[in-house]
């Protein structure tokens, strides 16, 4: 009885077959970066995301381009994470599209009202955020109210912009 009770939730909780739990660690590996690693009894994969939002109760996971994941992986994914209480958005990276011109100034200008320094490299691959010297950095709490704006910002800044294809997404995630 207790196998076919097992089976049966294994069947209601997945993507319509019986499936074995998934294990989801989400793993700090700076303030807000993240290391996800996902487990079943098929494969075990590794994500790069990063925790926005109040509290930090949203993680952002971005899932390479050439990775193809099935819908039994995404589903186990976001109910794992959900069983964790976190929020969560699922991405891949699409095209590379400029950033007019305006745009990236007026993001730039904003990230130094927030008391950072920008500086961009030659191929726009890489953006580095420093503080500006005598300006005293946001609490705690200011700087998880920032993090999504931040990172748009900082996106903009580099003159190039990539657009998102959400793969799966919980109700209320912040986009």
């Amino acid at each position: 009885m207790t196998t076919v009770l097992a089976w049966m939730r294994r069947l209601v909780s997945g993507s319509g077959h019986p499936t074995s739990r998934a294990s989801v660690k989400v793993r700090r590996i700076h303030r807000e970066g993240v290391e996800v690693a996902y487990q079943d009894s098929a494969q075990a994969l590794t994500f790069k995301g990063e925790l926005v939002g109040p509290r930090w109760k949203q993680v952002n996971i971005v899932v390479d381009r050439d990775a193809r994941l099935d819908s039994r992986v995404l589903d186990n994914l976001a109910a794992e994470l959900s069983r964790q209480k976190y929020q969560f958005v699922v991405y891949q990276r699409g095209e590379t599209q400029s950033v007019p011109e305006p745009d990236r100034i007026a993001a730039v200008s904003e990230l130094q009202q927030m008391g950072y320094a920008i500086n961009v490299s030659a191929d726009r691959q890489t953006v580095r955020q420093t503080r500006i010297p005598g300006v005293p950095p946001p609490s705690g709490e200011e700087a998880k109210r920032q993090a999504l704006r931040m990172m748009k910002l900082v996106e903009t800044a580099s003159g190039v912009r990539r657009t998102k294809e959400i793969l799966a997404k919980s109700d209320t995630a912040m986009i």
